[in-house]
């Protein structure tokens, strides 16, 4: 019999009754974006920067490896850990993967925030 994996389905109803993710027991999207690609090519850019000024950074795989690994130590000093929720509320920038990354790896919960969202995203009381 012919493996059929890259055929065309017989129809929509066949193509959602024949697909399966592939999800492992264990998974953290940090390790998989950031610390597999640093430990093959950690030169490798993973990441432009671009200032006001319109000047570009590259910011490496294996910068964002370190640097995360250096925000989630710091993160577990201050007692944050599996399942704790960190609120991040910064604009889309290297930073806000840095934090994101550094929440995975703790296996904490990563709760992205906006200003946008007016004072409801940061409550007082």
């Amino acid at each position: 019999m012919a493996d059929n994996a890259h055929s065309p389905a017989a129809g929509y109803t066949a193509l959602v009754d024949g697909f399966r993710w592939a999800i492992p027991s264990r998974f953290n999207i940090a390790e998989a974006c950031a610390d597999r690609w640093a430990a093959t090519d950690p030169d490798r850019t993973a990441l432009i920067r671009y200032d006001d000024a319109g000047n570009t950074t590259a910011i490496s795989f294996g910068s964002l490896k370190t640097d995360s690994d250096r925000l989630a130590l710091a993160l577990r000093r201050r007692g944050l850990g599996r399942g704790d929720r960190i609120a991040i509320l910064l604009p889309q920038s290297v930073e806000t993967v840095l934090a994101h990354f550094a929440a995975y790896k703790l296996g904490a919960i990563a709760v992205p925030l906006a200003a946008l969202f007016g004072p409801d995203a940061c409550p007082t009381d």
